[in-house]
C-alpha cells in the first residue's frame, strides 16, 4: 500500500472564515481493496443550501470507535491517519467510478491541539451541516456476527410486506405496526455521539425506519434531495418532543464520546432548538464548568429543577463535578432497564408524567453569582426550599445493581429480606402524620402512588395487602404462619421457599398473583426505604442515608435528598443525593404559603 510513513503527513489548511466548512471527494475504484484517496477543499456552508449545487454533500455518522486515527489514507496526495470506522464505512461507500462528495468530522475538522480554535467555531455550525446535506448516512459498523444481516433482512421483510399492502390491503395494519415500533425517537444505548452526527440523527430518527423501509421497496430511494427536511420542518417538529425533553437530556449519559466535552457540545444544534442561550464551544474550559453552564441555561429557560433529578450518581460520588448536573460524565445505563440504576427512573420520564407537585407551582429561581468570587459561582447553584426533615432510619437490599450482579434467587432473596424489614418498621407504627393507616401510607410509597398504573389494577392493593401480611411471617393475621411453614419449598428461609411455591402454583390460583406483587415490588431492589424524622416514610436510591435532610426545592415536583457539605464555613451548602417519593407531601401539603419563609441555600 502507498500510504506508507515516506507519504508526507498531511496538514488542514485555515478556513477562509467562519462559515466556511470542508468537504472531501472521495474518489472511485472498482478495487475493493485499492488505498482510499480523496481530496478535501473548503466550502462556504452556504453555497451547499439547495439540490443542485457545485458543493452538495452527504454527511457521515459513525461511531468513532478508536479516539485517535490508526490507519492510513491518502488526502490530497498525502498520509492521514484515521479510526478503522471510519476506513470501513470509507471503503464501502466508496463508488466503483464516480466521486462521492462527503462530510466526515474526523477528517473534515481539525482534530489536532493546534485546531481547537477551529473545533470550537465548526462545532457552532454542526445543526446546519447536518439540516443543509444532502442525507446522513449513518454507518454501523462491520457485522461481528449474523445479528446485524438478521435487523436489515427484517428491514426488507417489512418493505415487501409495505408493497404487498397495495395488493391485499388486509397486510396494511401489520405493516403500519411494524413501522410504529420502529419509528420510536430513540437514540440507542452504546451509540457514540461526536460533533453533533447522534444529535441530529435524533432529528431525523422517527423517520429512519421509514427510510431504511422504502430503501428496500425502492432501492434509488435517496438518491435525490428530501425536501421535507428543513430547516422548518425539524424545528416545527421539536413540539412533539418536548414532553421527552427530559429523557433525552439524560440520555447523553449513556453515550461514548472521544472528547467529553461533546457529550455537550455535540448536542448544541438541539440544545438551541430547546431555546437554551448556550456560550460558544470552548474545548479549553473545565468540563465541569460545561456541564454546569448547560444545566443552568436549561433551568434558566424551563422555570424547572426537574433536570437535576437526573444527577444521581450510581456510586454516590460526584467527584470533580458540581453533584447538581446530570451524570453526563458516566455511563450510566438506560432508563428502560430495570431494577433502575438511575436513582431517578420513577421520577423524570418526562416533565409531566408523574403528577407530582410537591412545591406546588413554584418556579425556580437561580440566585446571582457571587461577584466577589464569580468562577467559583459557576459550579454553585443557588436556590430556595424548605427543609422537611433528616433521615432518621434507612434500609435497602444488601445486593445493588442491575440483574446480572445477582443470580435469580440471590436477587430475590435479598431484597425481599430488606423489604420483609419495611414491612416490620410499618407494622410497629401506631399512627402516621396524614391521619391515614401507616399500611396505606406504606402501599402508596411503595408505588409511587400516581406515578404506576399497578394501584390502577382492581385486585393489585388486596394482593399487597395479602403479601404484606406473608411478609411479617411468624407475624401474620391473615394467613396461618402453619400453612406457610407447611408448604414452603427448600430455601434460605421460609418466607422464600412460600413464596417459590406460590411460583409454582397454576397461572389460575389467585394466590400465583403475589408472585407478580413480588417481582413488581423487586424492582425497587436499588432503593431504600426511610423514615424522616417528622413521621412521614418515603423512598429513594439506596445512596440515602440517616443524617441525610429531605428538602422541597421551589421548582422541584418532588422532595429531594441533600447531604451537607463538608466545608463547615458554609453550613447552607449541599450535595444533591436523589429525588425521593415522600408519601404525605407529594401534592404540596408541606409547602407554605408564605414563600418568604423559604431558606436560600447552595448546591455545590
Amino acid at each position: 500500500m502507498d500510504t506508507d510513513s515516506c507519504v508526507p503527513a498531511f496538514k488542514h489548511d485555515p478556513l477562509p472564515s467562519a462559515r466556511f466548512i470542508r468537504v472531501i471527494k472521495l474518489l472511485p475504484s472498482a478495487r475493493r481493496d485499492a488505498p482510499i484517496r480523496c481530496t478535501i477543499e473548503p466550502v462556504h456552508l452556504d453555497s451547499t443550501r439547495r439540490k443542485g449545487r457545485a458543493h452538495s454533500y452527504e454527511a457521515l455518522s459513525y461511531v468513532w470507535g478508536s479516539p485517535v486515527g490508526t490507519l492510513p489514507i491518502l488526502c490530497n496526495g498525502r498520509r492521514l491517519l484515521v479510526t478503522p470506522n471510519c476506513r470501513d464505512a470509507l471503503n464501502a461507500l466508496r463508488r466503483k467510478s464516480r466521486t462521492r462528495v462527503l462530510w466526515i468530522d474526523a477528517i473534515c475538522i481539525d482534530q489536532t491541539e493546534e485546531g481547537t480554535e477551529e473545533r470550537n467555531e465548526q462545532v457552532k455550525l454542526m445543526g446546519e451541516v447536518y439540516q443543509r446535506c444532502r442525507r446522513v448516512i449513518i454507518w454501523l459498523g462491520q457485522p461481528q456476527t449474523k445479528d446485524m444481516d438478521r435487523v436489515f433482512y427484517l428491514l426488507s421483510c417489512i418493505a415487501r410486506l409495505n408493497r404487498m399492502a397495495l395488493m391485499w390491503p388486509w397486510l396494511d395494519p401489520v405493516c403500519q405496526r411494524l413501522k410504529g415500533y420502529l419509528n420510536r425517537p430513540i437514540l440507542e444505548p452504546g451509540s457514540t455521539m461526536k460533533n453533533g452526527a447522534s444529535a441530529m440523527a435524533a432529528l431525523r430518527s422517527k423517520e429512519l425506519a421509514r427510510w431504511l423501509i422504502d430503501f428496500w421497496a425502492d432501492p434509488d430511494y435517496g438518491d435525490e434531495e428530501d425536501e421535507n427536511y428543513s430547516d422548518e420542518a425539524v424545528v416545527s417538529a421539536y413540539p412533539i418532543y418536548r414532553a421527552h425533553e427530559l429523557e433525552f437530556l439524560a440520555s447523553i449519559s449513556r453515550h461514548s464520546a472521544s472528547l467529553l466535552h461533546d457529550k455537550v457540545y455535540g448536542m448544541y444544534a438541539l440544545l438551541a432548538i430547546m431555546g437554551l442561550d448556550l456560550p460558544s464551544p470552548d474545548y479549553a474550559r473545565p468540563l465541569e464548568e460545561v456541564f454546569a453552564d448547560t444545566t443552568k441555561s436549561w433551568i434558566k429557560k424551563r422555570k424547572t429543577l426537574a433536570i437535576i433529578l437526573t444527577a444521581t450518581r450510581p456510586g454516590g460520588d460526584p467527584g470533580t463535578y458540581p453533584s447538581w448536573t446530570p451524570a453526563w460524565a458516566e455511563n450510566v445505563m438506560p432508563w428502560a432497564r430495570l431494577p433502575d440504576e438511575t436513582g431517578c427512573c420513577f421520577f423524570t420520564y418526562s416533565l409531566d408524567s408523574t403528577g407530582y407537585r410537591a412545591s406546588r407551582d413554584a418556579t425556580a429561581h437561580i440566585a446571582p453569582p457571587e461577584a466577589h468570587n464569580e468562577a467559583a459561582s459557576l459550579r454553585r447553584l443557588g436556590v430556595r426550599g424548605k427543609c422537611l426533615g433528616l433521615v432518621s432510619r434507612s434500609c435497602s437490599s444488601s445486593t445493588t445493581g442491575g440483574f446480572e450482579v445477582h443470580a435469580y434467587p440471590e436477587y430475590f432473596g435479598a431484597f425481599t429480606n430488606a423489604f420483609r424489614e419495611w414491612c416490620d418498621w410499618v407494622a410497629g407504627l401506631g399512627s402516621y402524620p396524614t391521619g391515614e393507616s401507616p399500611l396505606v401510607a406504606f402501599y402508596r410509597t411503595v408505588t409511587f402512588h400516581r406515578h404506576t398504573r399497578w394501584n390502577k389494577q382492581d385486585h393489585f392493593r388486596s394482593d399487597f395487602e395479602l403479601f404484606f401480611d406473608i411478609m411479617r411471617y411468624p407475624h401474620c393475621q391473615r394467613v396461618d404462619p402453619r400453612s406457610i411453614q407447611a408448604n414452603a419449598a427448600p430455601a434460605s428461609n421460609v418466607v422464600l421457599g412460600y413464596m417459590k411455591y406460590i411460583r409454582s402454583l397454576d397461572a389460575s390460583d389467585p394466590l400465583r398473583r403475589l408472585d407478580v406483587v413480588h417481582q413488581r415490588l423487586a424492582l425497587l431492589a436499588n432503593y431504600a426505604f426511610f423514615f424522616v424524622d417528622s413521621g412521614h416514610m418515603g423512598i429513594a436510591y439506596h445512596i440515602a442515608r440517616p443524617g441525610d435532610e429531605v428538602w422541597l426545592l421551589a421548582g422541584s415536583h418532588c422532595p429531594v435528598i441533600l447531604r451537607r457539605h463538608d466545608d463547615e464555613e458554609h453550613k447552607q451548602y449541599y450535595r444533591f443525593v436523589a429525588p425521593a417519593f415522600v408519601d404525605g407531601v407529594m401534592d404540596g401539603e408541606a409547602w407554605p404559603a408564605d414563600e418568604t419563609l423559604l431558606q436560600d441555600i447552595v448546591l455545590v
